[in-house]
């Protein structure tokens, strides 16, 4: 635990307020307003969520969390926003590492780390209804009834959520969400934390399939289910020690196949099995912690965790049923109050895998306390990304009869991905003001890069040290509440980026073909919300956002120009009988902006949502 003050990284903190107030409908799209983050709605039902760009439609390099529950998957390697299973008003915070944060969390987390932190259950006592309806013919509903069992406090939500999607392609979404929460003391130093949840539905698989570069059109609809449990003890002892153990498993399995006729892509009159979604992934984690003060002036944390990793596919194995690893993580971070202005951070995490490692992601911070609510930090990392599970055993061939077409293959002996990274921080927090200020000057090395390339007949193969790129720039937070009914966020981010990454596919990694990466990364961002309420019954809210234009890649990403918009959102609060309720009324893209979020085969057109939530004690 550690203000922002005194921590080694740049923290975005994102509270219940500045959610409602963005008037959001998925979770992703709150991202906006973190400094250096981008965002883009691929389909209705696919979400990107990347920071510093050099991403496309599954960002690899940054760990988000639900709980502190890894919800980074390996058959994806990267996370189905979709199948969170969480509501949004079920959320307390968000905490955002902007940085690297593998000395912490290890590979996923290599360019930055999310973690949603839900609600305390005995903080949601009674009954919860809301409703939403509006554009791409969405509907959601949530039920939620909080309460006493025995001596647990329990939360169960239920959610449905359906939308209809763009409307020149299938690619609506309908899920179910139930979800469980409790805590409980079974003495006065212990706490007992469980949360269940299982997701189900499907979704329209149009809009990111791509052959060789050319759109398909899937016949059948994917099936999605996930669920997960996650178990968490923790102990306050009198030595001064604090223990957690914790258990998480997350299983996501969906499925999409369908016959691809390839008469229209390569002129043979035959179909084959084709899909982008297809298997089953399962994650297990076991983790130890233990926090302790040393001394007054010296605090450590260490601990360990060891994972399992399990992929079940058709397609996408070759011709094994099934891969699986274990991988074990050991951190430790100390921090050492060297005067009462000086105070030192040094972390680390080693990583060890069924077939790679040992290595060793290392942080090191020093933070001078200008006052006792500003601070200067100076702080260096190395990280790596070691592949996931499918990165490292993607086989996916395509019998066409006459010959095998390698729709996708990994290259072995992938050398994890390398980042280093050199920052400048500043943290000011004037609190008689109703002011406070986050800046990072920050420039990163990222070497080694793992990417797919492509022969001379369009087969596709993952391999590692196929690229680089440096990325320097600045990132300013501003939070402004000049009194109790008016608030300003302000996020920023400058960005610079040198760099290239391969195309061609060369087993010896001499390659003759590259993507110049200057164009991968915005620029210039901007997240800004105004909130005022008016009165005890009226709040209105206006975000505006702001992306110069830069390049999504992969098959489906292209370049998108550089765009501005703006969500409006007007609150009204009701009393009826003993609830307490609210009727909202939210417009994105409110002067109906030409713009491309992800590629330039889809338009965010402006769109208008009513909501309606109400509270029974």
């Amino acid at each position: 635990r550690q203000s922002p003050i005194e921590a080694p990284v740049a923290l975005s903190i994102i509270d219940r307020e500045t959610i409602a107030a963005s008037g959001i409908v998925d979770i992703p799209e709150i991202f906006r307003l973190v400094p250096g983050f981008q965002v883009a709605q691929i389909t209705g039902n696919t979400f990107s969520v990347t920071y510093h760009g050099q991403a496309d439609m599954w960002p690899r390099r940054m760990e988000v969390m639900v709980n502190g529950r890894s919800v980074y998957l390996p058959v994806l390697s990267a996370t189905m926003w979709n199948a969170l299973g969480i509501a949004i008003d079920d959320i307390e915070r968000i905490e955002v590492v902007r940085g690297s944060n593998a000395p912490t969390y290890g590979s996923n987390s290599l360019l930055a780390s999310i973690n949603i932190i839900t609600r305390e259950p005995y903080v949601q006592e009674g009954t919860y209804v809301e409703l939403t309806g509006g554009s791409l013919d969405t509907g959601n509903l949530v039920l939620r009834h909080g309460g006493r069992i025995g001596d647990m406090d329990a939360v169960v939500t239920a959610q449905y959520h359906d939308t209809g999607g763009y409307d020149d392609m299938d690619d609506h979404s309908r899920l179910v969400d139930l979800a469980f929460r409790g805590t409980m003391q079974p003495s006065p130093h212990d706490n007992l934390f469980v949360e269940l949840g299982l997701t189900t539905g499907t979704a329209g698989p149009e809009g990111l399939m791509y052959f060789d570069g050319q759109r398909i059109l899937p016949t059948e609809t994917r099936d999605l289910t996930s669920s997960y449990q996650h178990l968490k003890w923790t102990r306050a002892a009198h030595n001064g020690h604090e223990y957690q153990l914790s258990f998480a498993h997350t299983r996501i399995d969906h499925d999409e196949t369908f016959p691809l006729d390839l008469e229209p892509l390569i002129g043979l009159p035959t179909s084959v099995p084709f899909a982008y979604y297809e298997g089953i992934a399962d994650r297990y984690d076991v983790t130890f912690e233990d926090s302790m003060r040393a001394r007054d002036d010296l605090r450590f944390v260490w601990g360990f965790m060891s994972r399992y990793d399990k992929i079940e596919s058709d397609l996408m194995l070759g011709d094994r049923d099934s891969v699986s690893e274990w991988s074990q993580h050991l951190f430790a971070n100390a921090e050492w109050r060297a005067t009462d202005n000086l105070l030192f951070n040094l972390g680390g995490l080693g990583e060890w895998h069924e077939d790679d490692g040992p290595y060793a992601s290392v942080r090191g911070a020093a933070s001078y306390l200008l006052s006792p609510s500003n601070s200067l930090r100076l702080a260096a990392s190395r990280g790596y990304r070691m592949e996931s599970l499918l990165e490292k055993n993607m086989d996916y061939p395509i019998d066409l009869g006459f010959t095998t077409f390698q729709f996708v293959k990994s290259v072995g002996d992938l050398e994890p991905e390398e980042l280093t990274t050199y920052e400048v921080g500043y943290h000011g927090d004037w609190r008689d003001l109703g002011l406070s200020a986050d800046i990072r000057v920050f420039r990163e090395e990222l070497k080694q890069e793992a990417t797919a390339v492509y022969n001379d007949i369009g087969e596709i193969f993952w391999i590692a040290d196929a690229g680089d790129w440096d990325t320097q720039g600045v990132e300013l937070e501003l939070h402004y509440k000049p009194s109790d009914a008016t608030r300003f966020l302000l996020a920023y981010s400058y960005a610079n980026v040198e760099g290239r990454s391969a195309l061609d596919y060369s087993p010896d990694r001499e390659f003759s073909e590259w993507l110049d990466l200057d164009d991968g990364t915005p620029q210039n961002t901007v997240g800004l919300q105004v909130s005022h309420r008016f009165n005890e019954h009226w709040l209105a809210s206006a975000n505006y956002y702001h992306m110069d234009g830069f390049r999504w890649r992969g098959d489906a990403g292209t370049y998108v120009d550089d765009y501005d918009r703006v969500d409006v959102r007007l609150a009204r609060t009701l009393k009826l009988g003993a609830a307490d309720a609210e009727v909202s009324f939210v417009i994105q893209n409110l002067f109906d902006q030409d713009l491309q979020e992800f590629n330039d085969r889809t338009s965010f057109e402006r769109r208008g949502y009513v909501q309606f939530r109400m509270a029974l004690p």
